[in-house]
C-alpha cells in the first residue's frame, strides 16, 4: 500500500515511515512531495495518508503546513489515519480514526496495521475522510429498552475483558476501528512480536437467550460467520464471540469461538487472559 507520511516533525516522520517500512508499505514522503503546488499535483499518488503529531512543541509554521497538507489530501479523497501524542486535541480531525502513540513502536506497528487493513479491504473511504463537527452530528434517538439492555451487556463484557487484560494490552471499541471491522464491538491488540495472537475481535451479543432456542441458535450462528468473514478480511488472529443466556451448540465456523458469558467468566477465573484466548484460538484452528 501506498502510504503519504504528514507529520509535525522530523522524529515524528521517521517514526511512522520506520514503522510503515516494517510493514511492508510504500511511504510517499510529504516532505519530498512539497507542499502547496507540487503536493496538490497529480504526481503522486497514495492510498492512505497518515498524519503524525507527535512532537513535544511543534512549531507554528510546521504545524500549518500540516493543516495545508491534510487539506490538501483530503481534497483528493485519500481517507486519512491519525497518530498523536496521548491528550493532544486536535479539533479539525475530530472523527478521524486516531492512534495515540505511548512510546512503543511494536504497539504502534500492531495499532496502525489493524486500521490500515480497512483501508487496504475496501472499506468504505467516507469513514475516514471528512470529519464532522460534534454540532453537526444528529441527535440519536432515546434507546429502546431491548438496545439499553444490549449496550449495558456490551458495557458489562467490555469490563470484564478490561480487568483481566495485561497493562501491556490495548482494548479498542469498535467505534475507534476501521470500517471492515468497526461492527465488532473491541479489538484487542497484543503488543509482542512474534505474538499469535495479535489481535482479536471480540463480538458481543445480547438478545440471543429467547423463547425460542432454534432462534437463539440462528442468531449466533449467523453472528459466528460475519464475526469470522471479519477476521479473514482483518487478517486478525481469532474472532470471539460473547452471548448471554445459556451455552448454545453451535456448528465450527473458521477462526471464530463462540462462549456465554458464563463459560468465558469460568475460563478467566482458572486462566490468565492471554492464555484464556490463546487456548481459544487453538480450538478454533484445531475446529477447521
Amino acid at each position: 500500500m501506498d502510504v503519504l507520511v504528514i507529520s509535525d516533525s522530523k522524529s515524528g516522520r521517521s517514526l511512522v515511515t520506520r514503522v510503515l517500512t516494517n510493514l511492508g508499505h510504500r511511504v510517499v514522503d510529504a516532505g519530498t512531495a512539497g507542499v502547496g503546488t507540487q503536493l496538490a499535483s497529480r504526481s503522486w499518488q497514495a492510498d492512505v495518508a497518515v498524519a503524525a503529531l507527535v512532537a513535544a512543541q511543534p512549531t507554528r509554521l510546521r504545524f500549518g503546513a500540516v493543516g495545508v497538507e491534510l487539506g490538501i489530501a483530503l481534497g483528493r479523497g485519500v481517507p486519512i489515519l491519525l497518530v498523536a501524542k496521548p491528550g493532544l486535541s486536535v479539533p479539525f480531525l475530530y472523527g478521524i480514526p486516531r492512534v495515540d502513540y505511548a512510546d512503543d513502536e511494536v504497539l504502534l506497528a500492531a495499532q496502525l496495521e489493524l486500521l490500515l487493513s480497512g483501508v487496504s479491504a475496501g472499506a468504505r473511504r467516507e469513514v475516514f475522510q471528512r470529519p464532522k463537527s460534534p454540532t453537526s452530528m444528529p441527535l440519536e434517538p432515546p434507546p429502546s429498552k431491548d438496545l439499553g439492555r444490549a449496550r449495558s451487556f456490551e458495557r458489562e463484557i467490555g469490563s470484564l475483558l478490561k480487568s483481566h487484560a495485561g497493562e501491556d494490552v490495548v482494548i479498542y471499541e469498535g467505534a475507534a476501528l476501521p470500517d471492515d471491522v468497526s461492527e465488532v464491538d473491541f479489538a484487542v491488540l497484543f503488543p509482542e512480536e512474534g505474538s499469535d495472537l495479535r489481535v482479536v475481535l471480540v463480538e458481543v451479543k445480547s438478545g440471543a437467550r429467547t423463547k425460542d432456542p432454534s432462534a437463539s441458535r440462528r442468531i449466533l450462528i449467523e453472528s459466528a460467520r460475519k464475526l469470522s468473514e471479519r477476521v479473514r478480511v482483518s487478517r486478525s488472529g481469532l474472532g470471539l464471540l460473547v452471548y448471554d443466556g445459556e451455552a448454545i451448540n453451535l456448528p465450527t465456523t473458521p477462526m471464530t469461538v463462540a462462549l456465554s458469558l458464563r463459560q468465558l467468566e469460568s475460563r478467566l477465573a482458572l486462566e490468565p487472559f492471554d492464555q484464556v484466548l490463546r487456548r481459544a484460538r487453538n480450538e478454533a484452528i484445531h475446529a477447521l
